[in-house]
């Protein structure tokens, strides 16, 4: 169909040779036929992220449609000829379809009659506005995103780009930290800075789901090409404090600090031995971590109680603020074998985000990182040694048998014997119910016993 018969007239652009290949071999994946015979006559272009992601030479699972009409019709037809599940998916301006197939996603924009380019226009940036006919392989590119993508360039598209939906600020900040090199338009960057405030008004949990995506898996030189991006652009530290409980001058120089330490050469050695030693922490507990320690303020808020008020919002999941507090325990790396295995288990699974955290946080000097690197080591040999460490025994005893034992009441006194008797046996410097019962009647006896100091033979 001829562009003017939808009131499209702008340019359309050839692809190159190389492009064309990779858009060609997209008619050898199983959704590309069925999409096309439904509806034959019907306009259907390829856009947004995976249209750039190929432009970009990037791997691209989801697949981004734009149909003029009968979109419905188009998804549940391609849904049943392949055999994959149909969902709609909503919108805010045009209805959306999604067909999720065994090795694919296809989420189809019907744009009910209205032209491609207020399809093309009303999307975040212009490099996710160029769009690629799916019959044809001509590229449609109204706003100049692919001299943006040659420029390595994130551009807004439109002056209400972050108005619209001021997520895409947090959006922004994410694609600038997975595109090295990339910079963000002067004006663009204007324009997300004067909407941040207007970010208390987006959902939690589409905030949550953002942050999300930006922090999970993701490298430790993105992450903090991500942190440096939201601080430039006025998101943080503003979403993870309240202002009123911090002063502008420590903030500042909070920020600062952190930075500047994350880009010491020694952090980089650090993050270089971290390759050596295999470790993969969940980096999205990783980084909420470090930001919530980075914004610690001694005199006022604690990490824990910032990291609350965060869960309360809806900004992380239960979940993951439940892995996050665990990892704000420890302030120190553990040193004798005892602290190791108890460091081990308390933390469990999340025992490679602290030790990385910790590393990051205090290795300031050579010796420091040796150190850190033997001890990574020794936990890794602990934890793939023993299995109970990462999946508790169940305790010698129970509070009820030290209520029975000791002849006391149920209370704080009971757990606090309970706790200290069963680090005991996580630390194995007890191996039976003797040595529990022993241990347990000693600190009944004198409080002030150091447990640690007791005999492993018990």
């Amino acid at each position: 169909m001829d562009p003017s018969t939808t009131g499209d007239s702008f340019p359309h652009l050839h692809v190159d040779r190389e492009l064309r290949e990779e858009f060609l071999k997209l008619r050898e994946q199983s959704w590309y036929k069925p999409v096309l015979a439904f509806e034959p006559q019907t306009p259907c272009h390829l856009v947004g992220g995976f249209v750039r992601d190929v432009m970009l030479g990037r791997c691209h699972a989801d697949i981004d449609l734009s149909v003029e009409t009968n979109g419905r019709l188009i998804a549940e037809g391609l849904a049943e000829a392949t055999q994959s599940r149909f969902v709609q998916i909503g919108g805010d301006r045009y209805a959306s379809y999604r067909v999720i197939g065994q090795q694919w996603v296809v989420d189809i924009w019907d744009r009910q009659s209205q032209p491609l380019v207020q399809d093309l226009q009303r999307r975040d940036f212009t490099i996710n506005s160029i769009a690629c006919d799916l019959r044809s392989l001509q590229v449609v590119d109204p706003l100049g995103g692919v001299e943006d993508l040659a420029a390595c360039r994130l551009k807004a598209s439109s002056t209400d780009s972050f108005r619209s939906d001021p997520l895409r600020i947090l959006r922004l900040a994410r694609l600038a930290g997975e595109l090295r090199g990339w910079r963000i338009d002067a004006q663009t960057a204007s324009l997300a800075a004067a909407s941040v405030a207007d970010l208390a008004d987006v959902s939690s949990q589409r905030v949550r789901t953002e942050l999300k995506r930006s922090l999970h898996r993701t490298s430790e030189d993105q992450l903090f090409r991500i942190l440096g991006r939201w601080s430039d652009l006025g998101v943080y530290p503003d979403l993870w404090i309240d202002r009123l409980d911090h002063s502008p001058d420590y903030l500042s120089t909070t920020l600062s600090e952190a930075l500047d330490h994350q880009t010491s050469p020694m952090i980089h050695r650090l993050r270089s031995q971290l390759d050596r030693v295999s470790l993969a922490p969940d980096t999205e507990v990783l980084a909420h971590s470090f930001i919530l320690l980075s914004l610690e303020d001694p005199g006022r808020a604690k990490a824990r109680d910032l990291l609350r008020s965060l869960r309360d919002r809806g900004l992380v999941s239960k979940k993951t603020a439940e892995a996050i507090d665990l990892v704000l325990r420890p302030r120190k790396l553990p040193q004798t074998e005892a602290e190791k295995r108890w460091f081990v288990h308390h933390l469990g699974h999340h025992w490679t985000v602290a030790i990385h955290l910790l590393g990051l946080l205090q290795c300031g000097r050579q010796e420091d990182l040796l150190r850190w690197t033997q001890l990574v080591e020794d936990l890794k040999q602990l934890a793939g040694s023993e299995e109970d460490l990462l999946s508790p025994p169940p305790p010698f005893m129970s509070g009820g048998d030290m209520v029975t034992l000791l002849g006391l009441e149920p209370g704080p006194q009971i757990k606090r014997l309970q706790s200290e008797v069963y680090k005991a046996q996580i630390e194995k410097r007890i191996s039976s119910l003797e040595g529990a019962r022993l241990l347990a009647r000693k600190l009944v006896a004198d409080p002030t016993t150091d447990s640690s100091s007791d005999d492993s033979a018990l």
